[in-house]
């Protein structure tokens, strides 16, 4: 029976998160019907098919479910499950508005926009319906957070299962416990979002961007994800306005977690926080070596340009933002690898980024550097530690099964691609993308180029790869082991 009933709760939940996700195309819906366009009906019928969805789901009733214990491999479901219906559902909008004219492309896009990864299959964005061009850029929005959060914050009658969804969703290996709560830590992200989503706004206002730009852009820029109003993304812009984009892409880059000890003044545990130092070194760092290969080996860049596209560049793919400042598959090919090598690394755990994050990587390599001294030393007791805290042997063994399962799926997609027909960088560069959710790629799919190119197949094996790249693998995949759904 109670078994029944976790079920109940599931369909419950998802039905829920559809009614939200209708709620939000209201936003784009008044701007539609505000400038007269013809993607106004299109709106609507999605809108309708979402309330709708929602309104059935309530009639189920479940007795006492607020206080359901709902396990972790629940919450692994639902938020499989959620991402896969957001997908479909944001796809409604770009199906009846006839912006595309197949259910791949408009899962394609839908999924680059809740996974914030930023490819796009419309090769001219510019004529684009603002109805749409608002949808894409939120559907980011909603994507980085991670509508689960959404969903835990402003629904507490969840109780238990909120729990389970907060788990599954919230991603990296380390979480800072900033709070007892689930709901108040959801709440407290959400502020947090809200308020740099609004700063930067005025920001973009203020250094000449239009208002709808500039709410379309700060929508990509928080979420890390890189949709575009413009065909040359950042490209059209001034300088101004990208150092804008620049130091907000960063900002989003660092785990949210840390601006709630900031505003209580906890400067202490921010000031000591390793991965939020290795992140910094890792954008001065790439930043410095590829603006001065701009300058030094690139004609006609000046001091300032090189700068200002270096370290654009370098940020946008660390935090995998996406947007572009100019054509980089032209540059040389030194370059051209530290960038490619950028798109794995992703920002803080935390953060709305994707990719394999700083932590990770770090706890990689400390873990690397203490078996040399263990090899040299086999008596001496000498534990991990991150931030001045012991790491358990749990997490970093989930650690290097994460990164062992991410580059074999990673790996997989090349292969998939190569078989496809597609030349290595072309195939190597689709996968990382993907995998990290960054937009820009290599090869025949330039930074600046859609992805329509595509054929069917291979924008479907895309599709997989971002939303096992976005859940970041473990949460998609252990629903293909048998042994899951034994209790369902």
């Amino acid at each position: 029976m109670n078994k029944h009933r976790r079920i109940f709760v599931i369909i419950k939940i998802l039905g829920s998160l559809i009614g939200i996700l209708g709620a939000f195309m209201l936003i784009p819906l008044a701007i539609s019907w505000y400038k007269g366009e013809s993607d106004t009906n299109a709106f609507l019928f999605s809108i309708g098919i979402c309330f709708s969805i929602g309104a059935m789901v309530q009639i189920i009733k479940t007795r006492n479910w607020r206080n359901l214990y709902f396990q972790n491999k629940d919450g692994f479901l639902t938020v499989t499950l959620a991402w896969l219906l957001m997908v479909l559902c944001g796809s409604l909008p770009f199906l009846f508005s006839g912006s595309v004219t197949n259910i791949t492309d408009a899962c394609f896009e839908s999924m680059s926009g809740f996974t914030t990864t930023g490819s796009t299959v419309f090769s001219s964005v510019e004529s684009l319906p603002h109805g749409i061009l608002l949808w894409r850029a939120l559907s980011q929005w909603i994507g980085g957070i991670g509508v689960i959060v959404f969903f835990v914050a402003a629904l507490p009658m969840m109780g238990l299962a909120g729990n389970a969804l907060f788990v599954a969703e919230i991603t990296g290996p380390i979480k800072d416990k900033i709070n007892p709560r689930i709901k108040s830590t959801a709440k407290m992200l959400c502020i947090v979002y809200f308020a740099i989503t609004l700063v930067e706004i005025i920001a973009l206002i203020i250094a000449g961007m239009s208002v709808f730009d500039a709410i379309c852009h700060s929508f990509s820029t928080v979420a890390t994800g890189g949709f575009s109003t413009k065909n040359a993304s950042a490209a059209a812009f001034s300088p101004s306005i990208q150092y804008i984009l620049m130091l907000f892409m960063f900002l989003s880059g660092i785990n949210f977690s840390l601006y709630y000890f900031v505003i209580k003044r906890d400067f202490k545990w921010v000031c000591k926080n390793e991965e939020l130092k290795t992140y910094i070194l890792y954008v001065l760092i790439s930043g410095i070596a590829v603006s001065a290969a701009l300058y030094f080996f690139v004609n006609n860049y000046a001091t300032e340009q090189s700068f200002r596209e270096g370290f654009f560049q370098c940020i946008s793919l660390i935090t995998t933002t996406g947007f572009v400042s100019a054509e980089f598959n032209y540059w040389p090919n030194g370059i051209r690898m530290i960038l490619l090598l950028l798109l794995f690394a992703g920002a803080c755990a935390g953060s709305s980024s994707g990719g394999i994050k700083v932590v990770r990587i770090l706890l990689m390599i400390k873990n690397a550097i203490l078996e040399f001294k263990r090899a040299s030393h086999p008596r001496a007791v000498l534990p991990l530690k991150m931030s001045g805290m012991v790491v358990k042997t749990d997490t970093v063994r989930r650690i290097l099964a994460f990164f062992f399962l991410y580059i074999a799926v990673f790996l997989f997609g090349i292969l998939g691609f190569s078989i496809m027909g597609y030349n290595v960088e072309t195939s190597f560069g689709i996968a990382a993308s993907s995998m990290g959710n960054v937009g820009p790629s290599f090869g025949e799919i330039c930074s600046m180029c859609s992805v329509g190119i595509l054929s069917i197949p291979a924008k479907w094996l895309a599709i997989f790869l971002m939303l096992v790249g976005r859940l970041e693998v473990f949460t998609v995949l252990i629903l293909l082991v048998p042994s899951f759904w034994k209790n369902y």
